[in-house]
């Protein structure tokens, strides 16, 4: 255990120290947060009930299926993974650990959102606390199921990037973090629903069919864990 909490700090350090990763966690998303809340809330009066569900929804994607990826191709993607079994350390650990400190990095932005957002721009909670760490938490689980999905199964970094692109952009313009999704055409509405972003911000904004959306981003965040950890167990070791 000793060994494991030491692996996942020093893997916090190095995406620090990584701008391909720093960018997508903190920069771009604290910046976006800043400017657009500020935007937002000069040309929307009510937009603070949906403001910081909205930009931890815009954050939490990015880094996910942006930021994330990157570390776990560095290591299954090139001859790193080799290291491991050298060492005799099996190689679902560098997932665990990313998915570890991944999760103390979203949080950590989250907490920044809700702080900032209710002080600077009014920004308020709608729903009950109880219910919103259990969406925070669960959304950021299934955000980190994407991200080791794509990290894991990319063959080369054109193709991780142009995955996690396809995935961000419909994400975050149809979950209704930029706009009520109610102004897109009905079947559109029922296609947002593929998206985990839309699920959170339909359960961070409604407390109507809450337990569903719970149900169906655990489902999202399990299968995507399993799948990617199935995957690190089988790669040829040398």
């Amino acid at each position: 255990m000793k060994a494991f909490l030491m692996h996942i700090g020093i893997q916090w350090k190095l995406d620090i120290r990584n701008r391909n990763v720093l960018l997508p966690y903190y920069v771009i998303p604290i910046v976006f947060f800043f400017v657009m809340s500020s935007v937002f809330n000069g040309i929307m009066p009510d937009y603070g009930e949906v403001l910081i569900p909205a930009m931890i929804c815009f954050s939490i994607t990015m880094a996910a299926v942006l930021g994330m990826p990157i570390p776990l191709h560095e290591i299954y993607g090139s001859d790193i993974k080799k290291m491991y079994y050298l060492g005799r350390i099996p190689l679902y650990v560098p997932l665990l650990v990313c998915v570890a400190t991944s999760f103390v990095h979203f949080l950590t932005v989250s907490i920044i959102i809700i702080v900032f957002g209710s002080l600077l721009f009014d920004g308020i909670i709608v729903i009950g606390l109880g219910q919103f760490i259990m969406y925070l938490i669960i959304f950021i689980f299934s955000s980190l199921g994407l991200g080791a999905i794509i990290g894991v199964y990319s063959k080369n970094t054109s193709s991780m990037v142009l995955i996690g692109q396809a995935i961000f952009l419909p994400s975050v313009l149809f979950s209704g973090a930029m706009f009520p999704t109610e102004m897109l055409p009905e079947p559109m509405q029922y296609i947002t629903f593929i998206f985990p972003a839309s699920l959170g911000m339909k359960v961070a904004t409604q407390t109507d069919n809450v337990l569903i959306i719970f149900i169906v981003l655990l489902l999202v965040s399990t299968v995507c864990l399993v799948f990617s950890f199935r995957k690190t167990m089988k790669l040829p070791k040398i």
